[in-house]
């Protein structure tokens, strides 16, 4: 009854640790995935009242999760008040699967959008939570209500010489600026500084 004992205690510890071997041998998942992004391209220009056409490729080396997808306002980085239509944004996270995805699809831009700069980001993560690089493509949205910008016409007293620079002579240090703007619809404001 012994023998019998040890050996069932043998063949316990033999299966414990084999079975603990191969769950170690099995590698761990550390491949990022790739995103091929087609569209929107670097630079492309999409009108308000119209779609931007999504078309990406996605693979992984075992299973692919999610994606996120987010456009925001890129404009020029300052504190400027802005006035007229409101900025567009737009984000969505797709559950993905499998080792390769395409995504294809349309985003809405609504009539009425801040023309200007935006940038347009994927985000993807495989099962793992690996992440691949983040894709980013810089477009241009354009309000089709508005898409004249107003002229500028700046003149000054006394001129400026052929250097660009305004000389004050004597004991005149007055410079008189006058500016006429002109817009094909409304001037909404303007800022001096």
């Amino acid at each position: 009854m012994k023998k019998l004992s040890l050996v069932i205690a043998a063949l316990l510890i033999l299966g414990i640790t084999s079975c603990k071997k191969d769950d170690n041998s099995t590698p761990k998942d550390t491949t990022k995935p790739t995103v091929n992004l087609m569209s929107p391209s670097e630079d492309a220009e999409f009108t308000s009242g119209n779609a931007i056409t999504v078309n990406a490729t996605i693979t992984d080396d075992t299973e692919l999760s999610q994606a996120k997808i987010e456009i925001h306002e890129n404009f020029d980085g300052h504190t400027h008040m802005k006035t007229g239509a409101p900025d567009f944004s737009w984000d969505s996270i797709i559950d993905l699967s499998g080792k390769t995805t395409t995504l294809n699809f349309k985003i809405d831009l609504p009539i009425d959008i801040a023309t200007g700069n935006y940038d347009f980001t994927m985000r993807v993560i495989d099962q793992q939570g690996n992440e691949a690089d983040v894709v980013l493509a810089e477009i241009k949205l354009k309000n089709v209500k508005d898409s004249i910008a107003p002229t500028l016409q700046i003149t000054a007293t006394p001129a400026p010489g052929t250097d660009g620079k305004i000389k004050l002579q004597g004991t005149n240090n007055e410079i008189t600026l006058a500016a006429t703007i002109d817009d094909d619809q409304e001037l909404k404001s303007y800022e001096i500084k």
